[in-house]
């Protein structure tokens, strides 16, 4: 945890949303968890296909983190990334007391639908399954193509992508 994340999170608590966005976006190459934090603020400001990109972008590298955060079910860990993906889901549920208390219910809402979204689940789950399959194949080949697939759903630009076809689908239309 660096100074920077801790800083987002307490401006998120604080409400200061442009404040918690760029404390978050300063870290979010090094530290994508951050996505989390950036996604609710960025919501906050009114600019939800941001927040969709960027809280999907989180979810892809923390795959448990976010099935805590949306309040899905999540997938049993089994593998050393996968404790520690859901232990960093529970620091950020204690980093963030008072905005989960306070979170309006349009956000509540919004957050909901995006966990409940067929392709965010589907994507969450393949990016379990990546990881997963990531220490277990020996094969050349499918241990090269499982990391090639898993780096591809780890980065922004797949996220921005995903974003768009994900705000086609009615779900997110008013």
């Amino acid at each position: 945890m660096t100074a920077q994340s801790l800083r987002a999170a307490a401006y998120l608590n604080l409400h200061y949303w442009d404040l918690s966005l760029k404390a978050a976006l300063a870290q979010i190459e090094l530290a994508p968890s951050a996505g989390f934090i950036a996604g609710y603020a960025v919501y906050e400001l009114n600019r939800e296909k941001e927040a969709v990109e960027l809280f999907l972008h989180a979810a892809l590298n923390y795959p448990h983190t976010a099935c805590i955060l949306l309040e899905r079910k999540e997938p049993k860990s089994l593998c050393n990334s996968e404790v520690e993906d859901h232990n960093l889901g529970i620091e950020m549920c204690r980093m963030l007391p008072r905005f989960f208390q306070m979170q309006s219910k349009q956000s509540r809402k919004f957050f909901k639908k995006l966990g409940e979204n067929l392709t965010v689940r589907a994507l969450i789950d393949e990016a379990v399954e990546c990881t997963r399959s990531h220490s277990h194949l020996r094969a050349v080949d499918a241990h090269s193509n499982n990391f090639k697939r898993w780096h591809e759903l780890q980065s922004r630009e797949f996220a921005a992508k995903k974003t768009a076809e994900i705000f086609k689908d009615s779900f997110f239309k008013a």
